[in-house]
Formats: C-alpha cells, structure tokens, sequence
C-alpha cells in the first residue's frame, strides 16, 4: 500500500505536468480579424498566450525527482511547493482564458500592425477558444490533487532507498583489522623461534 501510494502521487504530478506542457503547445484561441472588406482567421498556439505554463510544468516534473529521494521534511517542502506551483498554473490559465485579445496581444499586432489593445480588439470581430486550454487546466489540478494527496499520505512512503547512503566506516576498518592483527602475531612467533605454519600443518 505504501508504495502504490507513492507511486500514484508521483506518476499524478508527472502525467498532470506534462499534460500542461503538451497541451501548451496547441493552438487555443483562433481569432477573426478584419481587414476592411476582408476577414482573416489567426490561430494562437499557448506559447504565445501563456508562458507560465513551461516553468511551472518544468520545475514540477524536477519535483517528482527530488521526491524519489528526498528525506521526510525536504519531502513536505517539495509537496507543498507542486501544490502552489498547480494552483499557479490554473490562476494563470484563467487569466489567459478570460482575456484572449490581451494575452495575444502580440501575435495580433503583428498580423495587424497595431500595438493600441483597443484598435485590436475592434479588429477582431470574433474570438474561438479551442479545447487544448482545458487540457491544460486538468493538467496543472491533477498536479495539485496529487501533491495534496502526497502531503497527507507521505508519512506512510518510509525512507528513501540505502543504495544513496554511503557504506559505514566501520566495517570497512572491521575487515582491515584482522589481516594486520595476523601479521603480527605471525611476526611475534617468528621472533621467538617458531614456526608460524605448525598450527596449519598440525
């Protein structure tokens, strides 16, 4: 149970982070744009719109790795860090979503040639909003839900695996000791005139 919960949390913040950044690459808004008699449609990918979403996405999916080794109070850091960091990314998001034009602004001003966000905006007779912002959305709150859900149960994930820690001293100077500790009593019974290889051969 232990390991499947810690499995799950880690697996929820690396599918919900890379959820965000794939979907950041996709178009989400696609504009109408007049131009006098003509009318012209613009695609805007999330790159343009929203470019909190890469280092949010980024510094979550190191997370994950730090995780997998981290000791219980850097653990909690870490976790609470993902929460902030989905929470973060949807206020982001919802920012981005409810002011398309603004967050375009400069994609459409050089199809348009205007920089004034109000002569934009008259410019654009309609704004489409494609399916990819949600996907990225659902991707930063499953990051969230993990991480609140690794911070309640990350008691039970134990410690991290003993192949990082460092072999103790002390057995290395244990298995040292006995080679030396022979030679000496080797050289003490030759100094006395005896045979050091009778025990063996006797």
């Amino acid at each position: 149970m232990r390991g499947n919960h810690k499995r799950n949390v880690l697996w929820g913040i690396f599918a919900g982070a890379l959820c965000s950044l794939a979907a950041w690459t996709q178009t989400w808004f696609v504009f109408s744009i007049s131009e006098g008699a003509t009318t012209s449609e613009l695609s805007v990918p999330g790159t343009a719109t929203a470019p909190l979403v890469s280092p949010i996405s980024l510094v979550a999916l190191a997370g994950v790795g730090v995780l997998l080794i981290a000791q219980r109070v850097v653990r909690w850091l870490v976790l609470v860090v993902v929460i902030v960091l989905g929470v973060c990314g949807d206020v982001s998001l919802w920012f981005t979503f409810a002011n398309p034009i603004a967050s375009s602004l400069n994609v459409l001003s050089k199809v348009t040639g205007i920089s004034d966000i109000t002569a934009v905006s008259a410019s654009v007779t309609e704004t489409a909003t494609t399916g990819w912002i949600w996907v990225a959305v659902l991707g930063f709150l499953i990051v969230s839900v993990s991480g609140a859900g690794g911070l309640l149960g990350s008691r039970q994930w134990g410690s991290p695996s003993t192949r990082f820690t460092r072999p103790e001293k002390g057995s290395q100077s244990s298995r040292v000791e006995k080679p030396i500790t022979r030679d000496n009593d080797s050289w003490e019974t030759l100094s006395r005139g005896e045979d050091p290889t009778s025990d063996l051969l006797g």
